[in-house]
């Protein structure tokens, strides 16, 4: 699991989730957690998932973690 850090930025946060994302497959719900432990707000969570998701940097398929299956 991911270990707790001082708020960032969104802006920050995305170059962070995005490397991430360049290095091995991540779910939604790893990343929305982790920008909540480094205390980004619920939009802004959205929007860089979103983003993520557009540009191909993101695992989509349902995951038993997303609650979704």
């Amino acid at each position: 699991m991911f270990r707790k850090s001082s708020t960032i930025s969104e802006e920050e946060a995305l170059k962070k989730l995005a490397n991430l994302c360049a290095k091995a497959e991540y779910c939604t719900g790893d990343l929305d957690e982790k920008m909540r432990q480094w205390g980004i707000d619920e939009e802004a969570r959205k929007r860089n998932i979103d983003y993520l998701i557009k540009h191909c940097l993101l695992y989509t398929s349902p995951s038993p973690r997303d609650g979704l299956l």
